[in-house]
This record gives structure tokens, C-alpha cells and sequence, in this order.
């Protein structure tokens, strides 16, 4: 199929031409986004988000390079972005007190309950909730701008 007319038979919702291109394309970009973010699971996520984005706004869509470069482009776009949000992270989590960066990392990353951190730091689980507490709210006190950006554009963006 043709780029031009697989973008107009996308923009008019034909889903043979959506499946056209998850079958060409998927595979690539899963392999593109692998690379960038080294994880199978968050890789595979990057590009049914571009996918799904690209159904939810085909009526819309503007492809001006063919859709294998536009495809590419999006799973670029979307695994540095993932990639600044982890460094984001990154930096509130350094940020915080030992203990808490400890029990936040057991909880978070570790996947441990309360009970079995309270365990091996020999803590209360008390104390674990007050770690938990504070790493949150230290989360949101450093992203507390990029939530107010996120919920402006999201109500200019749907209360048209």
C-alpha cells in the first residue's frame, strides 16, 4: 500500500489499513524503543501507546514523511520522554533522607509490603508508612509544576 493512500484510508478509520501497519511496522518499532530504554515490557508500552495514539487521532493525523518515518519518529519521541521522566525521578529520589530512600526503594522497586521492610530495616511498620509519606510527598512537591501544567492543558485540550 502507499503512503498517501494508507494515510487517507487511516484518516477514515478503514481497519485494514491500521492493521497494515501494525503488522509492517510493529515489530520494528519494538526493536527501536528496546534499544532506547533497554526493557522488553516498557518498550513494548511505548509502541501500543503510539499505536493506540495514532488510531485515536487518524482523523486528525498529519503525516508529511512516509509512515515508516513517522512511526520511528513518534517511538523516538516517546522513549525520550520516558527516559527524561525516569532521570526526573532519578534526581527526587536522590534527593531524599537514607532511611526514606531506602524504604521507598524496598516498597517501589523491591516490591516488598510494609510488613517485610519493617523487617529488614528492623523498623516499625509505622515508621514505613511515614517514609512512604514523605517520598510521596516529596514527589509531588517536585513535580507539583509539571501536574499543574499537565491538568491545564488537559482541560484547554478537552473543554472545547
Amino acid at each position: 500500500m502507499y503512503n498517501a493512500q494508507l494515510i487517507k484510508k487511516l484518516r477514515e478509520g478503514d481497519h485494514h489499513a491500521y492493521k497494515f501497519i501494525f503488522d509492517h511496522y510493529y515489530a520494528l518499532m519494538g526493536a527501536i524503543a528496546y534499544e532506547y530504554v533497554e526493557d522488553y515490557y516498557i518498550s513494548q508500552n511505548i509502541v501500543e501507546d503510539v499505536m493506540m495514539s495514532i488510531w485515536e487521532k487518524r482523523e486528525q493525523l498529519i503525516i508529511s514523511t512516509s509512515v515508516k518515518s513517522y512511526l520511528l519518529t513518534s517511538v523516538h519521541n516517546k522513549c525520550i520522554d520516558y527516559l527524561r521522566s525516569r532521570s526526573r525521578e532519578a534526581e527526587i529520589i536522590q534527593s531524599m533522607p537514607e532511611e526514606c530512600k531506602k524504604v521507598f526503594l524496598l516498597s517501589r522497586y523491591g516490591n516488598k509490603s510494609y510488613a517485610e521492610i519493617a523487617d529488614e530495616l528492623n523498623i516499625s511498620v509505622n515508621t514505613v508508612k511515614y517514609h512512604i509519606k514523605k517520598a510521596l510527598s516529596l514527589f509531588r512537591e517536585e513535580l507539583k509544576d509539571y501536574l499543574l501544567t499537565i491538568t491545564a492543558l488537559y482541560l484547554y485540550l478537552f473543554n472545547q
